[in-house]
């Protein structure tokens, strides 16, 4: 679903990142770490999910996210 939303906005896929079979109620997985990482460098625009819950069950975790992403570097 998001590979067709991305296509269909001429967006370009930077990187894919992926916690499978892990509990999404931690934001100590890997995958996201490596989000958090880059998101701090800028290495990407904007994120795309399916649904928020794929970014964590904790909705703190998700606001957390979202204020690192709205803050100057």
């Amino acid at each position: 679903m998001c590979r067709r939303y991305l296509d269909r906005q001429g967006w370009t896929l930077v990187q894919t990142y992926t916690d499978a079979a892990m509990s999404g109620s931690s934001r100590f997985r890997p995958g996201y770490q490596k989000l958090l990482t880059d998101l701090h460098a800028r290495v990407f625009d904007a994120v795309l999910v399916e649904a928020l819950d794929r970014l964590g069950h904790k909705l703190a975790d998700v606001a957390d996210l979202h204020d690192r992403a709205r803050s100057p570097v």
